[in-house]
């Protein structure tokens, strides 16, 4: 009997022990899964955000370039750029924190800054290669900080140093001051010195990081840079396949040495298919009598991306431009590592565009032209002196042929060799072009 009852102890030791092993294998499982799960869903936020690629500045983020409190406001500012939606954002930024270092400790006020203020600047230096030979240097100095759970302040002090032949000129400015509120998931409002939202090329061409071609097109210089009042930006999923995004915005004009505005009103509205790669969109904007409309694309097929702009201005004329790039490693059937890594930093892009100016009467053709002395051109500068949209002073072509090259990328340091041709037809010369841009 007693023998009897010490093998049924032992046989019920032994089916508990199996148990508590099912139960802690299925308990580190669920662990497991439910890990998985959350890497998923934040994997399928990076998916959607590299699908947006073409929709705002992409700079294929590893995870490494910022600590875990900057991702959170480095997404945000994307967001306001893309109008993604706020909870995309930061799932995106939450994705992108897993490798991200911890902040360093400081004590306050200094931890709150070290934890709620991002500092990202952009430099370049370029020269002409035809002509006189003009050369110059850019400095700038982006800050996005946040206030809250949704509100974002962003400034861009800048700083252009004209190396001309003859007295070197610097000038100073703030290309955009203004304080964002995220209210609700779809909307965002903005007030202060706003960049225009003219089509796409204004607002997500401006860094010349971003920018393949060493100028912007001439349709950016149909519509002045910004103006001071605000900006309505809204998002909104119609399908799982079908997106719509865009803005109204507005405000009044100010003219000072360092903070140049215009007086501008207008809206954006953009369709975009993430699944093909594929965004549209048409603009209006309306500034000191001249009404200005125009559409817009952006193609992605594969490692080739295509896009272009149009414009017609009731004052300036017409313009248009179609450019194509592609990212020569994905393209080249090259089986060296080595000598596929080095394709991989080589970009080449091609662009044309043309301006058809509107005919003036005898008292337009009397008033004197402004001129920047680069083959006749009538130039819009921004406050920080630097070329931001430039048009021909009559009926002109030009086809630009260029080639961008990633010198080093280390976290957020990263450098880049750019430089280009453009022949030019009709009112403008041909142009060349070097430089150096470094981004941090």
């Amino acid at each position: 009997m007693s023998h009897g009852s010490a093998v049924i102890q032992k046989m019920m030791s032994v089916v508990l022990a199996m148990m508590l092993g099912l139960f802690l294998f299925g308990a580190a499982y669920a662990e497991e899964n439910n890990a998985q799960n959350a890497q998923k869903e934040l994997a399928a936020g990076v998916q959607s955000w590299s699908e947006q690629m073409s929709r705002a500045p992409h700079y294929g983020f590893t995870g490494t370039e910022y600590n875990k409190a900057e991702w959170p406001i480095i997404m945000m500012r994307m967001a306001t750029i893309g109008q993604m939606p706020y909870s995309e954002a930061l799932r995106i930024g939450k994705y992108l924190s897993l490798l991200a270092p911890e902040p360093k400790k400081y004590l306050e006020p200094l931890d709150w800054f070290n934890r709620n203020v991002v500092f990202k600047g952009i430099a370049s230096v370029s020269s002409d290669l035809k002509g006189e030979r003009e050369a110059s240097m850019t400095y700038s100095q982006e800050i996005y900080a946040r206030l809250g759970d949704r509100w974002l302040l962003q400034l861009e002090p800048e700083f252009n140093l004209s190396l001309n032949p003859g007295p070197h000129v610097l000038d100073f400015g703030f290309e955009y001051v203004h304080l964002t509120y995220f209210l609700g998931d779809h909307v965002q409002l903005t007030a202060g010195k706003i960049i225009n939202d003219f089509n796409f090329s204004r607002a997500r061409l401006h860094p010349s990081w971003i920018n393949l071609s060493q100028d912007l097109p001439w349709v950016t210089g149909m519509v002045p840079e910004s103006t001071l009042g605000g900006k309505i930006g809204w998002n909104y999923r119609i399908a799982d396949k079908v997106m719509l995004n865009g803005s109204f915005f507005g405000g009044t004009g100010r003219e000072l040495s360092w903070f140049d505005a215009n007086p501008m009103f207008g809206a954006r509205i953009g369709t975009y298919f993430p699944e093909k790669n594929l965004e549209f969109g048409v603009s209006y904007a309306t500034t000191r009598g001249d009404h200005i409309a125009g559409g817009y694309f952006i193609k992605k097929i594969e490692s080739v991306q295509l896009q272009g702009e149009v414009a017609r201005s009731t004052d300036q004329g017409s313009a248009y431009w179609l450019e194509a790039s592609v990212n020569l490693g994905a393209v080249l059937p090259v089986k060296n590592e080595t000598a596929r890594a080095m394709l991989n930093r080589v970009t080449p892009v091609l662009r044309w565009q043309q301006f058809f100016a509107k005919h003036r009467d005898e008292a337009d053709a009397e008033m004197p032209q402004q001129d920047d002395a680069s083959g006749g051109m009538m130039t819009m500068m921004s406050s920080g002196g630097h070329d931001e949209g430039s048009l021909p002073e009559k009926n002109a072509s030009q086809l630009y042929t260029g080639i961008n090259y990633e010198l080093f990328r280390l976290g957020p340091y990263a450098a880049k060799l750019q430089a280009g041709y453009a022949f030019g037809f009709g009112g403008t010369d041909n142009q060349a072009k070097a430089g150096i841009v470094f981004r941090w």
